[in-house]
C-alpha cells in the first residue's frame, strides 16, 4: 500500500467520523435550544412514578414544615395523585419545570407549586374528610398557600437548558469544529484522490445516505420506544425527543444530496476539453482512443 493510499484511507475515515459527529451535535443543538418541543416531550411523565415520588415527597416535608401535623401530611399525600385536579397539577407541574430550568438570566428559577395546587384544595380536603382527618377548606387553603416554591435554577447559576444554556454551546462549539473537519478532511480527500470529481461526488452522497439513515433511525426509534403512542411515561416521553428535530438531518441529507448531483451534472454536461501535447489540437477522449485502439 502506497503512502498516498494510506492517507486518503485515514482522510476518508477522519471525514466519516467528523460527519457523524456533526449530524448528532446538531440534532441535539436543535432539542435542547426548543424549549416547547422538551416541555411537550415532558407532559407524559407527569404520570410516571418517579415524578409522582418526587412531588409528594416535596409536598410531605412543606406540609410539614407549615405547621401540619406529620399524621395529617402523611394522609394528605398518600391519596394526593389519585385525585384527577392534582394529576392536572403534576402535568403543569412538569411543564414549568422544563422552562424554569431554561430561564436565562441570573435570577432564580421556580416553580410555584402553591398557586398550581390552590385549585385543587376542594377536592383534596373532600379527600381528606372521607379519610376522617377533616380540615376547613380555608385552612388547607392557607397551608398551601404558604408552601415555599421549588427552586430549579438556583441564583447566579446557568439555565440547563435553551439557547443560552452551556449544553447549547457546547453542542453547537461539536458542530462547528465537526464542520471544519469535514471540509479540511474532505477537501485533503478530494486532492489525494486520482479522480477528484468522481470523489467528490462519492464524499457528498456519503454525507447525503449518513444523514439520511440518522433521520431513519431517529424516525424508527420513536416507534420503537414507544409504538403504541403512550404505552408507558418514561417510553413516551423519550419517544418524543427521538421524533424531535428529526427533520434537521433529513434536510442536511437533501442539500448533500442536491451537491453531488450538481457535481454529477457539471462532470456530466460541462468536461474540459483537454488540449493536446503540441497544442494544435484537442487531445483525443480516452473513450474515443480505447475505441480506435480496439478498431
Amino acid at each position: 500500500m502506497s503512502k498516498k493510499t494510506l492517507l486518503k484511507g485515514v482522510s476518508a475515515w477522519l471525514f466519516g467520523l467528523a460527519t457523524t459527529v456533526f449530524l448528532i451535535a446538531m440534532w441535539g443543538r436543535a432539542v435542547v435550544i426548543d424549549v416547547d418541543a422538551l416541555e411537550a416531550s415532558a407532559a407524559p411523565l407527569a404520570d410516571s412514578s418517579a415524578v409522582g415520588e418526587l412531588f409528594t415527597d416535596w409536598l410531605d416535608r412543606e406540609l410539614v414544615e407549615t405547621g401540619v401535623e406529620p399524621v395529617v401530611a402523611d394522609t394528605v399525600v398518600e391519596g394526593v395523585l389519585d385525585r384527577s385536579s392534582v394529576a392536572a397539577v403534576l402535568g403543569e407541574f412538569t411543564g414549568e419545570v422544563v422552562v424554569a430550568a431554561a430561564a436565562p438570566g441570573p435570577e432564580a428559577a421556580i416553580v410555584d407549586v402553591s398557586r398550581l395546587l390552590q385549585p385543587a384544595v376542594p377536592e383534596i380536603g373532600a379527600a381528606l374528610g372521607a379519610a376522617g382527618v377533616p380540615i376547613p377548606e380555608s385552612r388547607l387553603a392557607q397551608v398551601v398557600d404558604e408552601l415555599d416554591p421549588l427552586v430549579i435554577k438556583a441564583a447566579g447559576s446557568q439555565p440547563y437548558i435553551g439557547p443560552s444554556s452551556p449544553t447549547a454551546g457546547r453542542l453547537g462549539t461539536a458542530a462547528a469544529l465537526a464542520m471544519m473537519m469535514m471540509v479540511a478532511t474532505g477537501w485533503a480527500t478530494v486532492a489525494l484522490a486520482e479522480d477528484r470529481t468522481a470523489e467528490a461526488k462519492s464524499l457528498l452522497s456519503r454525507v447525503a445516505l449518513g444523514a439520511l439513515s440518522f433521520a431513519i433511525l431517529l424516525k424508527a426509534g420513536s416507534w420503537v420506544l414507544d409504538p403504541s403512542g403512550g404505552r408507558a411515561p418514561l417510553a413516551e416521553s423519550a419517544s418524543r425527543v427521538a421524533d424531535a428535530k428529526w427533520l434537521h438531518p433529513l434536510f442536511v441529507s437533501f442539500v448533500a444530496a442536491a451537491a453531488a448531483a450538481a457535481v454529477w451534472w457539471r462532470r456530466r454536461y460541462f468536461k474540459p476539453t483537454a488540449e493536446s501535447p503540441s497544442g494544435d489540437e484537442p487531445a483525443t477522449p480516452p473513450r474515443e482512443r480505447h475505441l480506435i485502439r480496439s478498431g
